[in-house]
């Protein structure tokens, strides 16, 4: 080796090093974001230490078990190169931790979609048409357009962002850790080679953004936060949160109304089909025009 060459990095300070950037970069754009609400008081910061057993502990306080989880609240899709917005009124319905129900209505008009999804059984309903269109999870991601996009495990998980992290913490793994002044990042291995960071604010121990990277570095999902309020039982869940699948082609922004941790749902009616409707293979709904075409979204 000559004496102008380095010795070459460890895999590990390689990751260190990118995790490092990353934080830097994230907190450049920190001023063109709106002010971030937070329900807890400004006094102190919480995570005075920033290890990975001070940030469980938290954890463990503000997240406590759930029955059928119940969501209402605004959705509005949009997609590069196309004006205007898919937006709908949504009632989301989540049974942990494999079933999943999306309605999508707007008002006067009433019910104009439903997603459901049941382990690796999906369905799209169109309730005006009175169709069901049938078939799997990974059928549902390839053939239901936009619906198909819009995945509801990514959903459910943003939603219950601390409670996903502290389950992640609770697996155990490799984490790499990064402390600046007043976040905190994380990052750890998720399957297949993919790769999780968390952006997490000292002060209150709220995630600010949560980004999933692909094996390539490519970004498959971002998370961001705009602010949290507490549901009855003292658990933060998000008021405003924007979701970029795939980079940005698709951005979805959600603007929650009402949160029910224990809803009286019970969980087979999560499942539940509508009856005396026509069955259609998934496959068929590519041929069918979308339940809601984008348009400029109200105020």
């Amino acid at each position: 080796m000559s004496p102008s060459e380095s010795p070459p990095l460890s895999p590990f300070l390689r990751s260190f090093l990118a995790l490092f950037a990353l934080a830097l970069l994230l907190s450049s754009c920190r001023s063109r974001r709106p002010v971030f609400d937070s329900p807890y008081p400004e006094a102190g910061v919480v995570l005075t230490q920033g290890t990975l057993a001070e940030l469980d502990a938290v954890l463990r306080q503000r997240t406590p078990p759930h029955g059928v989880f119940w969501a209402s609240g605004r959705v509005s899709i949009r997609q590069p190169e196309v004006r205007g917005s898919v937006w709908f009124d949504a009632t989301f319905i989540y049974d942990e931790p494999e079933s999943f129900r999306l309605r999508g209505s707007r008002m006067v008009i009433g019910t104009l979609f439903e997603v459901i999804v049941c382990g690796e059984d999906a369905w799209v309903h169109l309730n005006k048409e009175r169709e069901l269109y049938a078939g799997t999870l990974s059928e549902l991601r390839r053939q239901g357009g936009m619906l198909g996009a819009f995945s509801l495990q990514d959903m459910a998980a943003a939603i219950l962002v601390h409670q996903d992290l502290r389950r992640r913490l609770a697996e155990g793994g490799s984490w790499q850790v990064l402390r600046t002044g007043d976040e905190l990042f994380l990052t750890t291995m998720l399957a297949e080679g993919r790769r999780v960071t968390y952006r997490i604010r000292r002060a209150d121990a709220l995630v600010r953004e949560a980004i999933v990277r692909g094996p390539d570095g490519r970004i498959e999902l971002q998370a961001l936060y705009e602010g949290f309020r507490l549901s009855d039982d003292g658990e933060p869940l998000p008021t405003r949160m924007m979701l970029h699948i795939l980079g940005d082609a698709l951005s979805v922004r959600f603007r929650s109304d009402a949160y029910k941790p224990h809803s009286d749902v019970k969980p087979e009616n999560v499942c539940y089909l509508p009856r005396n409707a026509r069955v259609f293979p998934l496959a068929a709904l590519m041929d069918r025009d979308a339940p809601i075409a984008p348009e400029e979204e109200p105020e």
